[in-house]
């Protein structure tokens, strides 16, 4: 079993072949419940291998096997355990992680970005098919979509008298109290009538 950690701090690289080094590594990581407290050291799990945690893990089916595994409830499956059994599955198909030398934070930033919009790619494409099929949707899915933000709608800017065209400024005119607007001879006096009816109102 091995896992690669590289530390976004110095740019070293470790390959974790044992289940204590692994965790050894997880708990010195930004993965640490106390990570906030100071016992983040900078090492990181690859893009890869994390983008595989977090499916897993929010995957039910996905962690009854890490679950039957392992022998444990999955209330009590921590990442470590989820890493272990992500190790001990490429030991018996034999594919290991491809290692990048990319070894600073803001090229893992990028990684990380790139392989989850591919993954929310395949994804949309999964749930496509499901649907169209009427098959269930994987709950991993489902729980994207569900905590998706709404997308934000363009606010649009107020429209100033200043930018307003004649007809819409003739309009507005009404509005404050100008009854014959169009005896305005031009847009200028006509706007000077409208800020002066607009201050009366003040």
């Amino acid at each position: 079993m091995a896992i690669m950690f590289h530390n976004v701090k110095s740019g070293e690289r470790r390959l974790c072949k044992t289940e204590p080094m692994i965790a050894a590594h997880l708990n010195l990581s930004d993965r640490n419940p106390n990570a906030h407290q100071g016992q983040d050291m900078g090492w990181r799990i690859s893009p890869q291998t994390k983008v595989r945690l977090e499916n897993i893990i929010s995957d039910s089916s996905a962690m009854q096997r890490v679950a039957v595994d392992f022998g444990i409830p999955t209330d009590d499956i921590r990442d470590t355990d989820v890493l272990n059994w992500i190790s001990r599955q490429q030991d018996r198909t034999g594919v290991q992680e491809t290692f990048s030398k990319k070894d600073f934070e803001r090229e893992y930033e990028n990684d990380m970005r790139r392989l989850r919009d591919e993954q929310a790619g395949r994804d949309v494409q999964i749930a496509r098919e499901a649907r169209s099929k009427g098959e269930t949707v994987p709950q991993r899915i489902l729980n994207e979509e569900k905590n998706a933000p709404a997308p934000t709608l363009p606010v649009d800017e107020p429209v100033t008298i200043d930018k307003m065209k004649r007809p819409q400024l003739d309009s507005y005119a009404v509005t404050v109290g100008i009854e014959k607007p169009e005896s305005f001879s031009s847009i200028p006096k006509l706007i000077e009538a409208i800020k002066a009816k607009e201050s009366e109102e003040v």
